[in-house]
């Protein structure tokens, strides 16, 4: 392994570290994705260390030889995160023996500082399971329980045991995450695994709705018609629930970059599938955010105007949505409506302002509303076509004191 794996401020932030670590008695080693992807030759995201000790008195002391703050610290898992300035942030977890409960709840932590095998043996694939030393001993020297530089050679995903799943069944969706992500295969054992625990769901057991719906997002934002595809031939929804929309996600992705919805992508590709009255009950434990919240009863609101309505109440109704709202009803619902607004209304826009009333000598009042409502009823007729002639209609107005 090339020693450089860090340069300048890294590098003497590590070098402090390890002379630290060292001489408290405790091993360090880089672990998880960024081995990894300092394998691949890539730049890791993330600077994630294991302490065979404990990581927070270690960083304890690194604050007071680095100057160091603490972005977050959860003491009953002994994991640390600190930020050394430079946007220089790295993660500090003691290794830990997990054992998994029924009902696929979280693993629970039974020993802090056990031997760094027993740490690595919890990951998820044996790619992610690989240790770079930055011990002064033996720094830069690659650690490889489970032979996961193998797998990396031979662009393989291959789970640790076959309990994989069962323990945690978000590593489905991270298999088919890292297989596109990564240009990898999944290992024939391994996908055997993934599809008897598919063609198996037990909808009443535990999984955490907030980590199915991170590795969701991530694969969504992907914003790939060929990848969301496979998603579905894949049947990785089946992780959150067997009943999904079919969705043309040609169009879907068609009306994503149409409207510069790609930071969107991930909700509307959710919606779009799992949207459905079957599975409310699930998305009220999904955490959604309150733009989220606000789309959802944006579409619920669209549901309840039925028949023809005018213009003006067309354009009132969508006028105040956001794109992604709109953009969601246009692929969910087959409303004339939003079609309308889309087509013909949404570029309508008054020019003028409370300030052009203000220098026509109109008091502040209700009467604002009802002249822009005016103007509006005008403008859908196409019959004020700028600033200029929406003001000498208002001027029109005054005179003839319809307002």
């Amino acid at each position: 392994m090339n020693e450089t794996i860090f340069e300048g401020q890294k590098l003497a932030i590590v070098r402090t570290i390890s002379k630290l670590a060292s001489a408290y008695g405790y091993g360090i080693y880089l672990v998880g994705g960024m081995v990894r992807d300092i394998l691949l030759e890539k730049e890791p995201v993330d600077i994630d260390i294991a302490v065979i000790g404990d990581a927070i008195q270690l960083a304890d002391a690194i604050k007071e030889k680095t100057f160091a703050r603490v972005i977050k610290s959860e003491p009953n898992l002994r994991t640390i995160k600190l930020d050394f300035g430079n946007d220089i942030e790295m993660d500090f977890a003691s290794t830990r023996r997990e054992i998994y409960v029924e009902n696929k709840g979280m693993p629970v932590a039974s020993f802090f500082g056990c031997p760094l095998k027993e740490d690595v043996m919890r990951r998820d694939f044996s790619i992610n399971a690989l240790a770079i030393s930055i011990n002064s001993s033996n720094y830069g020297e690659v650690v490889d329980f489970v032979g996961g530089k193998k797998d990396l050679e031979n662009k393989l995903l291959r789970v640790l045991h076959d309990e994989s799943f069962h323990d945690d069944p978000t590593r489905i969706i991270r298999a088919f995450k890292f297989a596109h992500r990564l240009g990898f295969e999944i290992e024939e054992h391994t996908k055997a695994l993934m599809d008897k625990w598919l063609d198996n769901v037990d909808y009443s057991e535990t999984i955490s709705p907030m980590r199915i719906k991170k590795e969701f997002y991530e694969i969504f934002n992907m914003n790939s018609v060929e990848i969301m595809e496979d998603f579905v031939e894949k049947r990785i929804y089946k992780v959150l629930s067997d009943k999904i929309n079919k969705v043309d996600f040609q169009k879907t992705k068609q009306v994503i970059d149409e409207n510069d919805l790609q930071d969107n992508a991930a909700f509307i590709y959710f919606l779009s599938l799992f949207l459905r009255k079957d599975n409310l009950n699930i998305l009220k434990h999904f955490n959604l955010t309150k733009s989220e919240v606000k789309i959802i009863q944006d579409l619920k609101l669209a549901g309840e105007f039925d028949g023809n309505l005018s213009d003006a109440v067309i354009y009132r109704l969508y006028s105040s949505r956001t794109k992604a709202s709109i953009a969601l009803e246009m692929l969910l619902k087959n409303n004339p409506h939003v079609q309308k607004y889309v087509n013909n209304l949404s570029h309508i826009k008054i020019e003028i302002s409370g300030e052009d009333l203000l220098m026509m000598g109109v008091p502040e009042s209700k009467s604002y509303t009802v002249i822009f409502e005016k103007v509006l009823e005008e403008k859908f007729k196409g019959s004020l076509p700028d600033k200029s002639s929406e003001l000498r209609y208002v001027r029109k107005l005054l005179m003839n004191n319809e307002v």
